[in-house]
Formats: structure tokens, C-alpha cells, sequence
């Protein structure tokens, strides 16, 4: 069951395709859920860092930030690759 639900996600990661500009970065606190070995699960929360991304289409996209992108930066995800490339301002 996890292989394909892991199968699922590889599949619609390398069919994406998008293009966008960073408009902000926010940091904001989410929980996390974590399970340990003995089956019991753990709730924290720590601060994450969101990039919030605008599309020429005017839509906005928001997805954790990778290290060292910045406001400005123009990113696009390519159809077929995991990779998602960054154009600095």
C-alpha cells in the first residue's frame, strides 16, 4: 500500500508543470505528526518557511520554501523532471 501510494506521488510530481514568481516568504508554525515504532503518534509544532508564488494566470501557489530562494526569484517546474529551476531576479 505505501509503494503505491509513493508510486501516486512520483507520477503527479513528474506530470506538473508551472511557472511563477515569489511574491512572499512567511514563516509559520504547523503541526507535524510523527509515529513512533511502538505505534503511538506524537503531535508538535515547529515553524516552516512558505514561499507564496504567483502564476501568470494570476493564481498563487504556496509550497515550502527550498533554501535560498529569495522574494523576486522566478521558478519553473518542467514537465518530467523533479527538479524545479530558479531564475534569479
Amino acid at each position: 500500500m505505501a509503494a503505491l501510494i509513493s508510486l501516486v506521488f512520483l507520477v503527479k510530481s513528474l506530470s506538473d508543470q508551472w511557472q511563477g514568481q515569489i511574491v512572499d516568504i512567511r514563516t509559520e508554525r504547523v503541526t507535524v505528526s510523527e509515529s513512533d515504532s511502538d505505534g503511538s503518534t506524537d503531535q508538535r509544532t515547529e515553524d516552516q518557511e512558505f514561499a507564496y508564488i504567483r502564476e501568470p494566470s494570476g493564481k498563487t501557489r504556496k509550497m515550502r520554501a527550498m533554501k535560498g530562494w529569495q522574494v523576486g526569484d522566478r521558478l519553473e517546474k518542467r514537465r518530467g523532471e523533479g527538479d524545479i529551476r530558479i531564475f534569479s531576479r
